[in-house]
């Protein structure tokens, strides 16, 4: 199970990794939208990482743990 866990949870990373760059990028139009606060404001940033990252944790884990219930010999028959 840990095995699926950590390459489902690659793409989670990858995804955090580019949204943060874009975020980072586009930083100058956005500061225009946002009142009284930095675009690259430090609590922000690692607060939506960090959420980000449990729900992606969240949706690896869950059916991985599911999967990992299963007896694959009954599996195997019932297909």
């Amino acid at each position: 199970m840990r095995g699926l866990t950590v390459r489902s949870l690659a793409p989670v990373g990858l995804g955090l990794l580019l949204g943060l760059l874009a975020a980072l990028a586009l930083a100058g139009t956005l500061s225009t939208l946002l009142y009284e606060t930095s675009p690259f404001e430090p609590a922000v940033v690692v607060g939506v990482a960090l959420l980000l990252a449990l729900v992606g944790a969240a949706s690896a884990w869950l059916p991985a743990r599911r999967a990992a219930k299963l007896d694959p010999q009954v599996t195997l028959r019932e297909e």
